[in-house]
């Protein structure tokens, strides 16, 4: 309790904690090599303190959302849609291991969602008029299955592909 109370209660170190934290998962995020080991001492220290949702949770979910958001945008733009959504993929798996590794299981569902929402929710319409019909056309199935288990995962993504896919039959 002393310990909470006049060393990671005080704000200064408590940002100085967190920024570096949030520092060492963008470092990761960007290919780079990280101690997992101290990323996952840190974390449960601040579960185990009863501080980890207030003070870490939201601005890694804010991060989190602003990199993803950030990278949907220039990535739509430049690449095909087969390699997006393998980009899309690679990136889900990324968080999972995250989550298997240092990361408090109760974050799972908030991180999850954010990534969803920003690489795949935020793009369904331009995904789907950009590469579904080249993909039908050309008979590639492994993408599709990809198009379409990705979709599943949120929100109006089966509605938005039955009704491209409907279009496409009545053309």
């Amino acid at each position: 309790e002393l310990f909470r109370h006049h060393i990671v209660m005080n704000s200064l170190v408590q940002t100085r904690i967190v920024d570096g934290l949030l520092m060492l998962i963008e470092k990761e995020r960007q290919g780079d090599a990280v101690d997992r080991t101290l990323l996952k001492s840190l974390l449960r220290m601040l579960s185990d303190l009863q501080i980890y949702r207030d003070a870490f949770e939201s601005k890694f979910l804010q991060a989190t959302e602003r990199l993803y958001g950030a990278e949907g945008q220039k990535l739509i733009l430049e690449q095909e849609v087969p390699e997006y959504l393998h980009h899309v993929e690679k990136r889900l798996d990324e968080e999972y291991e995250r989550l298997l590794h240092y990361l408090d299981p109760s974050t799972k569902w908030s991180l999850i969602h954010t990534v969803e929402k920003q690489l795949l929710s935020e793009h369904l319409t331009t995904i789907l008029h950009k590469g579904l019909d080249s993909l039908l056309d050309e008979n590639r199935v492994t993408d599709l299955t990809l198009l379409y288990n990705l979709f599943t995962r949120v929100k109006k993504g089966l509605v938005e592909l039955c009704a491209m896919f409907n279009a496409y039959i009545k053309k």
